[in-house]
Order: structure tokens, then sequence, then C-alpha cells
């Protein structure tokens, strides 16, 4: 099992580079799921925070605020603690397993300590999320400005232009 944690700013295409992965990775016959960190935290959300799943500006601050602010605050490795236990429990399942919001150095770090990992950071360059310059400035926007990737994949807006930075990625850094 092999993971591959996604990392970039919101909006900048980390789900779809995972949907484009995982349809490559299928197409070659191999097994590919993709989680979150943010998966429980939008159920706590939604279950006792009254977020009502939209990620604008009001859903945003509430993920943010419980997410980072309250839980990372008490514990920085619960949500990677809480997801490394998923995985262990399907890990034999999949052969590829990917992380489509890694937003910190300690969830990098803490999957390439345990598991075979590849980190990989998407960019839009000039794109403009539509953030607030607070919610832009929280360290879940900044944690990793200053991570070493092992590889940053630079792709204009459009599916197309994902998907081509995907097969090249599997096929020069996964080698497959």
């Amino acid at each position: 099992m092999h993971i591959i944690c996604i990392a970039g700013q919101a909006q900048h295409g980390k789900d779809t580079l995972a949907d484009c992965l995982t349809q490559i990775f299928a197409s070659k016959g191999l097994r590919t799921l993709t989680v979150h960190h943010a998966d429980y935290l939008k159920f706590i959300c939604k279950q006792y925070f009254g977020w009502d799943g939209n990620k604008d500006e009001k859903g945003r601050t509430i993920l943010q605020h419980i997410g980072t602010d309250i839980v990372r605050g008490k514990n920085p490795d619960f949500w990677v603690e809480v997801l490394q236990k998923f995985i262990e429990m399907f890990q034999d399942d999949y052969d590829y397993i990917l992380i489509a919001d890694c937003r910190f150095i300690g969830e990098c770090d803490s999957y390439k300590e345990k598991y075979k990992t590849t980190t990989v950071k998407i960019v839009r360059p000039n794109f403009d999320n539509g953030l607030t310059i607070e919610q832009k400035n929280h360290p879940s926007e900044t944690g990793l400005n200053n991570y070493s990737f092992d590889v940053t994949l630079t792709c204009s807006s459009g599916i197309e232009n994902i998907m081509s930075s995907a097969e090249t990625f599997v096929g020069e850094v996964i080698g497959i």
C-alpha cells in the first residue's frame, strides 16, 4: 500500500487530482481509496455544531475553528491519529490511499514515518479562491507553505490540465 498525501490551497484541485489519480490507477487494475482528514470533522460540524455542509464563508470558518483552533489546539495529531486508525483497518484492501487534504507538516511527516508515502502539492497559478483574508491566513491554509514536497504540480484551471499532470506524475514519479 502506498499513500499519496495531496496538499494545496483551498480550491486548487486537491480532490480533482485525487479523482484523476483514481481513474489512472483503476485503468491499471489498481485499487484506490480517497480519504480526508476532514471527513470526520465535517461529520462532527454537521452533527454537533450546526454546519449546513456548505463551504461558504460561514461554513469554512466553522471548519477552521473546530478543526484547527479547538481540536488541533488540544491535540495537534488528533485528525492524523483518527485517519491512521482507519487506514490500519483497511490498508490491505487498497493499493493506493489518497489523502486529499493534507494541511500541516505533522500530517505529511507522520505518514512518511509509517508508510510508503509520496507528498504532492497542487498549485493553480494566479487563482483567487475567494477566501477572506483571515481564512487565507489561517494555519490550515498556511501550515505547509515552507514544506518540502516530493512533487509540486503546477496546473492551469481545467480538469484536462490536472489529468495531464496526474498522468505525468504516475509515469515519472510512481513509475507505472
